[in-house]
C-alpha cells in the first residue's frame, strides 16, 4: 500500500468519525433552543409586586425587628412556640 493510498484511507475514516460523532450528539430541541435564545422576562407586574410586600414588610420598625428575631431564631433552631407567638404579632 502506498503512501497516496494510506492517506485516502486515513481521511475517509476520519470522515467517518466525525460523521459518527455528530450523530451520537443528541440533537437540542426546539423548545430548549427558544429558552436558550431568548430567556424568560419575569412579568414586570409579579416584580413590582415582590417590591411592594418587602416594602410593605420593612416599613414598619416593629415589624421589622419581629421578622429578624423570627429568622434569627430560625436560623438558630428556637423554641417553635416563641417563633409561632412572634407571628401571631405580626398578623
Amino acid at each position: 500500500m502506498d503512501e497516496k493510498e494510506f492517506e485516502k484511507l486515513k481521511s475517509e475514516a476520519e470522515k467517518r468519525i466525525n460523521e459518527i460523532h455528530a450523530k451520537s450528539q443528541p440533537e437540542p430541541e426546539k423548545d430548549e433552543e427558544e429558552s436558550v435564545q431568548n430567556p424568560p422576562v419575569q412579568n414586570d407586574n409579579e416584580e413590582k409586586r415582590k417590591s411592594d410586600l418587602i416594602t410593605t414588610l420593612l416599613k414598619d420598625k416593629d415589624r421589622t425587628v419581629i421578622l429578624a428575631l423570627m429568622l434569627l431564631l430560625m436560623d438558630e433552631g428556637g423554641d417553635q412556640s416563641l417563633i409561632l407567638a412572634l407571628m401571631y404579632l405580626l398578623m
